[in-house]
């Protein structure tokens, strides 16, 4: 990896390895948020897999990078299925509720990627185009 002259790492981005270091982040966030969820009763599956899935959306959010994201989505069903639904990390196939939870862990993490780039434009000054029929103080429309 080179250091351009004011010593900033650019290569780390073009590698992927920020999105390797996501992945890691995004691993322990999913095994803090399976500790959490198993504070809750074994028959409350539905609320189990919310609030992993409040803790893959706050982390997409934060991350900001899709793959990193859809991967942490990922590994939160298969830690779900494995100790939240199932115990002691047995896999199994649920039929199709396992597609559902699938669905919504990456639906999150698609929705908190989006959300936290929308609040990093916005944090930056960086604003959406806006039509002049928009504008109150045009005159053209």
């Amino acid at each position: 990896m080179q250091r351009p002259s004011d010593g900033r790492l650019t290569a780390a981005r073009a590698t992927g390895r920020v999105t390797e270091v996501l992945l890691a982040a995004g691993f322990m966030a999913v095994v803090a948020g399976c500790c959490a969820a198993a504070l809750l009763p074994p028959q409350l599956t539905a609320q189990r897999v919310a609030a992993l899935a409040v803790v893959v959306g706050g982390f997409a959010a934060v991350a900001g990078d899709v793959v990193a994201a859809l991967a942490t989505a990922g590994m939160a069903w298969l830690f779900c299925n494995g100790f939240l639904i199932d115990r002691l990390g047995v896999l199994r196939w649920h039929g199709r509720v396992d597609l559902v939870r699938l669905d919504i862990l990456c639906v999150v993490a698609l929705v908190g990627t989006g959300m936290g780039w929308g609040l990093r434009r916005t944090r930056t000054g960086i604003r959406l185009p806006v039509s002049k029929m928009a504008d109150p103080g045009s005159r053209n429309g």
